[in-house]
């Protein structure tokens, strides 16, 4: 997963894209009409157009461009064995949709990861100026017990020679619906919105990617997104306590037959 974003840098680059790493927003210009800028330790940059695509920080850039975002970080873990005798690359990727738990080939090994009943939620005004996802609490308690509840399907995850040979979490951002965020952010013009990528965010970023930035130069997404805009939550609000559980809920029954109700029924 690391590569892709290199290769989106890369690209961007060669297109003319000027790119500042190690360049904190801390930050914006507001002004009558909406977006002027972004400050940022080097000065401030004038722009009539800022895209929040800040991952587990996206609610409080929202938050400082004068808007709202109803998303939490919430903490997603997965395994990876060390190679084991007969596991190819054309094993198939298995999801086991009552024990909210996904199998797949990787790196010679079998990735394990799922969904738990009771995830830790993050607020990340709570965390420390510099936080690395890196420095994430993880449990792999949990995906043991993800483990055992597919022992059927897989009795391999129970063999006492298995052994882990990486254990790793991130903090994707849930939605009440559990469906991404994009488009502009409501009240703010020229503040627009990547989020809610509720753990399936890195397969689907060429495609929005490229559909964003036909809506922000030419006024309207190559592809139907209106079921994901984020205009779905314009003029509603929840409490911090009902957003938590909402999203709580969403993550919990990722794998869930069937549909949930539209946000605007939601979050009514």
């Amino acid at each position: 997963p690391s590569e892709l974003p290199i290769g989106y840098c890369r690209a961007a680059e060669k297109l003319g894209t000027v790119l500042l790493p190690h360049t904190p927003a801390e930050g914006f210009e507001i002004g009558a009409h909406g977006v002027e800028g972004v400050r940022t330790r080097r000065g401030t940059i004038a722009t009539r157009v800022v895209v929040d695509a800040a991952g587990a920080w996206a609610r409080l850039i929202a938050l400082g461009l004068g808007g709202s975002l109803p998303v939490v970080p919430t903490r997603h873990q997965l395994l990876i064995t060390e190679p084991i005798a007969g596991v190819t690359p054309e094993f198939p990727i298995a999801r086991v949709i009552d024990a909210n738990v996904y199998v797949r080939h990787e790196r010679g090994g079998l990735m394990l990861g799922g969904y738990e009943p009771d995830p830790m939620q993050i607020d990340p005004a709570a965390l420390r100026p510099g936080f690395d996802v890196a420095e994430l609490p993880l449990d792999i308690e949990v995906l043991w017990r993800l483990a055992r509840s597919v022992s059927e399907q897989f009795p391999i995850f129970q063999d006492p020679a298995i052994r882990v040979a990486e254990h790793r979490g991130g903090l994707p951002t849930m939605t009440v619906d559990d469906r991404y965020l994009a488009g502009p952010l409501p009240g703010v013009a020229g503040a627009w919105v990547m989020s809610g990528c509720c753990v399936g965010g890195l397969s689907v970023s060429p495609a929005l990617g490229e559909a964003m930035a036909e809506w922000i130069l030419d006024g309207a997404p190559g592809l139907d997104l209106s079921e994901i805009s984020t205009a779905r939550f314009a003029g509603y609000q929840l409490d911090e306590t009902e957003l938590r559980e909402r999203c709580r809920h969403a993550y919990a029954t990722h794998y869930r037959a069937g549909g949930e109700a539209p946000a605007s029924d939601a979050v009514r």
